[in-house]
């Protein structure tokens, strides 16, 4: 059964949400690395993160309708998505016009900030090229 464009639209805008609310999470998190006695914080942050992000994952993806290999085209693309965004974040504030590099810690914490976000796009692009690639036969063309 093929979803209706509002029902995609609802589930992509709360995919979006929850990521929103996954990154806060990832922010908080690295909060709460402050020295300090902070582990409940720490723990409460992770799993709320995990669970809003695959919340989102779960909303986005499935407003795809993916097949097996769909699957593996978005999970190339999440994890190409995600290296990519934490690398850049990484060299970014690390060696960028107000980097330090006597601070790494400073650019891995932006590389996690980057990196859920590179992941989402790098895993909708690829889901979003599987499905077009699905629908062209050999020769290119729309079926």
């Amino acid at each position: 059964m093929r979803l209706s464009t509002p029902v995609i639209l609802l589930r992509l805008i709360t995919a979006l949400l929850l990521a929103v609310l996954g990154e806060f999470c990832v922010f908080g998190f690295l909060a709460s690395l402050e020295p300090g006695n902070h582990l409940p914080w720490q723990i409460g942050y992770s799993l709320l993160g995990l669970g809003f992000f695959t919340g989102a994952f779960w909303l986005g993806f499935g407003a795809f309708e993916l097949q097996r290999a769909g699957w593996t085209g978005a999970i190339v693309g999440l994890c190409l998505g995600g290296f990519v965004a934490f690398h850049l974040g990484l060299l970014l504030f690390m060696v960028g016009p107000r980097g330090d590099v006597t601070r790494p810690l400073w650019g891995v914490s932006y590389g996690l900030l980057f990196a859920p976000i590179g992941a989402a796009i790098g895993g909708a692009s690829g889901a979003w090229i599987r499905v077009r690639c699905r629908n062209r036969d050999a020769r290119g063309t729309e079926k």
